[in-house]
């Protein structure tokens, strides 16, 4: 059977000869896993599904904004919805976001990567980025290449490499 959720944007559907409201159920399929829908009056992405879970496992690897242990299965996360505290992973990774400067807010995985994520610069030139570890590791979030990470995620009790090796 296909995996459905109750729709985020026909959460209750008033029936006309009654005061009940009923849950509308939508499948998630490929198409919609990660494809947050945008609408004219909000420039905040709103899920197809009410817990956002078809902003997980997403088959397309573009829309992949982090890796992480869901429910205790390992799962990826959306970009689009990394950093708007929803709380999808089991440790809280998708929720761990700095800000930069006052035009910036970005998750700590996009801080030291090589690739600008915030037009002024700003996630390149952070404090952080001035003590590098020399080995690399894969991030769990961003860039899909070996990277070094800052000192100060060493042994701070959060996973910040896809094996582990920074705890």
């Amino acid at each position: 059977s296909t995996e459905s959720c109750i729709s985020y944007s026909q959460l209750h559907i008033h029936h006309t000869d009654t005061d009940q409201f009923r849950e509308v159920r939508v499948p998630i399929l490929n198409n919609t896993r990660c494809a947050a829908i945008y609408y004219a009056d909000s420039s905040t992405p709103r899920p197809y599904c009410e817990d956002f879970m078809d902003q997980t496992n997403c088959s397309d690897i573009s829309k992949v904004g982090l890796t992480c242990s869901i429910n205790g299965y390992q799962s990826t996360v959306s970009k689009s919805v990394v950093c708007l505290g929803i709380g999808l992973c089991d440790d809280g990774l998708d929720g761990q976001c700095i800000t930069t400067s006052h035009s910036c807010t970005v998750h700590k995985h996009l801080l030291c990567d090589g690739e600008l994520a915030c037009t002024d610069g700003s996630d390149e030139k952070n404090q952080v980025c001035s003590q590098m570890t020399e080995k690399t590791c894969f991030r769990k979030g961003g860039n899909e290449t070996a990277l070094k990470i800052p000192l100060v995620w060493l042994t701070d009790g959060i996973e910040d490499c896809l094996n582990g090796l920074d705890e």
